[in-house]
Parts: C-alpha cells; structure tokens; sequence
C-alpha cells in the first residue's frame, strides 16, 4: 500500500488509523441494510466534524472496521469517544 504524504504548516505525515468496534455480547446485529447505513452515515457526520477522511467503512455481523486518515493534531480519544457514544 502506498501513502501520499499529508503536509501541514511545518510537518509532512501519513497517519492512517484501524478502528474496530465489536458490537456487546457479539450479537448479530449487522444483518439489516438499514442498520448498516444508518451506521455510516452517523461515522460520516461525525468525521466531517473532527475534520477525519474515512478510507474505508465495512460492517461484518457482530463488528465493523473502519480505517481512517488524520492530521496530527485531532484528538483521538475525543474522536473515538465521540463514535463510541453516538453509534451505540
């Protein structure tokens, strides 16, 4: 895989994030389409609010994984907070 550099005022980066999300109790909750879309337009919203790129959003029956790029300055915990609570 090859990565284009981000550059910043005085910084050039490539930050590339693996997210997984294991739905409680592993239920398969990921079966209907609705649920599925309803999901990645909620992580959309709120990537377009932390200023994050989603690279890629796939939802399996129990979990979803999604890979995401960043500027060095987000806050990571507040950003995986943030799709932690408003997806559940």
């Amino acid at each position: 895989m090859s990565y284009t550099l981000d550059k910043g005022a005085h910084s050039v980066y490539a930050l590339r994030y693996h997210f997984i999300q294991v739905v409680k109790y592993r239920k398969k909750i990921f079966t209907n389409e609705k649920i599925m879309d309803l999901l990645k337009q909620i992580a959309k919203k709120i990537s377009e609010s932390f200023d994050v790129e989603i690279i890629d959003l796939e939802c399996d029956k129990d979990n979803f994984h999604m890979l995401f790029k960043s500027k060095p300055t987000l806050s990571i915990l507040k950003y995986i907070n943030a799709l932690k609570t408003i997806s559940s």
